[in-house]
Order: C-alpha cells, then sequence, then structure tokens
C-alpha cells in the first residue's frame, strides 16, 4: 500500500512542493511537468504505476502549489530535484519529462 507525503520544502525564497507516494522497496519514477502545468498532469499515471512503483511528483517554481519567485526558476530544476531526493535519501530514479520537464531531466 502507497503512503502519501506531499511536502513544501524552501529552496532559496520559493516554496517547492511535491508528492511522493511511499513503495518502499520499489523503484522511483520523477515526473517533471511541463510549463504552464502542474504535476496534476500525472494524475493518470500515477493510479497506473503506484502498485509497482515509488513515484515523486515535483511542482516546478511557480507552478501548481509551488510559488512564484523572481530567483527560482525552471533553471534551478535541476539543483532543486537534488535537493528533494536527498531530503527522501533516494539514490537513483527514473524521470519522465514533459516538455521542459524533459529540458530539466536532461
Amino acid at each position: 500500500m502507497n503512503d502519501l507525503l506531499d511536502q513544501t520544502i524552501r529552496f532559496k525564497d520559493a516554496g517547492i512542493y511535491y508528492k511522493l507516494y511511499e513503495n518502499r522497496g520499489k523503484e522511483t519514477i520523477l515526473f517533471l511537468h511541463p510549463y504552464g502545468s502542474s504535476g496534476v498532469l500525472f494524475d493518470t499515471q500515477v493510479t497506473f504505476f503506484k502498485r509497482e512503483y515509488q513515484l515523486l511528483i515535483i511542482d516546478l517554481p511557480g507552478h501548481g502549489q509551488s510559488s512564484i519567485s523572481s530567483s527560482v526558476t525552471f533553471e534551478n530544476g535541476p539543483e532543486i530535484i537534488k535537493v528533494i531526493l536527498d531530503q527522501l535519501n533516494i539514490d537513483s530514479c527514473h524521470i519522465v519529462g514533459v516538455s521542459e520537464g524533459a529540458v530539466i531531466a536532461q
């Protein structure tokens, strides 16, 4: 059974929101949405994958439940991901990115 952890971390002067569908012992998939969207975009994928994987969905800066900041942008995406993965003690993950989310994943 999956436990849902939804949390907001501080990154510089922004609040960055994420959801973790915990599934201990399973591989992690990280989902990154495109500009103008949010993690809600992946609700169908969550329903499909949450039994076999641990899922991490991040609302990138200024989107969804993450706050807007003039000093935090999509360019900070890789650093934001590292902070969240380190906080959750996740050493590796698969990344699914759409449009700008795919650019961040690269």
